[in-house]
């Protein structure tokens, strides 16, 4: 008959909720893979104490004073400032430093070393991508995303603005100005690139201004 549906066999309707099925566990697989685990909430300001922490007074400081603290040994549970040092509470404007190189880690961050004057002297800095989890929800989401933006242009990666996937070390030259909000990581068993005696980063920045940044 004219205009009549035919009913679907069994077959084709368990092929469709195959279909179906493996589209959401992809889509779920892409989501878990955009963005971290461990601490992640400190690191993108989506946790419960985020409130504790002064943005309205960057505290100038040199890099060798933020990897000369004390090293607290925090776990992958332990909550901003559990230990009472106020660095994860405060936050720190760096002048001058020098840019060593910057890649894109699995969570998504843009993982950039800077040092001092002298070349032992080095510590890692994280700009999330706000497309990712913990980010997207921050309330700290605009500046967030700003500071990377400003990264990736003014040193000549913009693409890396909003991109996900991991991207290998990419050489740098150029001095910045760097504002961003303390933050101890936990020790990796395979030590990171740049990383800072006592685990301290700045997670994240939010301000980034540079002076000839460029790729080497």
């Amino acid at each position: 008959m004219s205009g009549s549906s035919q009913p679907c066999s069994p077959f084709v309707l368990a092929a469709s909720g195959f279909g179906l099925l493996a589209a959401r566990r992809s889509s779920g697989s892409q989501a878990k893979l955009c963005g971290g685990e461990e601490r992640w909430k400190i690191k993108t300001l989506s946790d419960r104490r985020v409130g504790r922490v002064n943005f309205d007074a960057p505290k100038r400081h040199s890099i060798h004073y933020l990897i000369t603290r004390e090293d607290p040994h925090v776990r992958g549970d332990t909550l901003r400032d559990e230990d009472g040092s106020h660095v994860e509470v405060t936050v720190y404007h760096l002048v001058g430093v020098r840019l060593v190189d910057a890649s894109i880690e699995e969570d998504g961050d843009i993982h950039l070393v800077i040092r001092s004057k002298y070349a032992n002297e080095q510590m890692i800095v994280e700009f999330p991508n706000v497309a990712c989890k913990g980010a997207r929800e921050s309330m700290h989401k605009d500046e967030t995303e700003r500071a990377r933006t400003d990264l990736a242009t003014q040193c000549g990666l913009d693409a890396w603005a909003a991109r996900k996937n991991r991207a290998s070390p990419k050489p740098l030259v150029g001095k910045a100005s760097i504002v961003g909000v303390g933050f101890l990581d936990l020790k990796h068993p395979q030590p990171q690139s740049g990383v800072a005696p006592n685990n301290i980063e700045l997670h994240p920045v939010l301000q980034f201004s540079a002076e000839n940044c460029g790729l080497q």
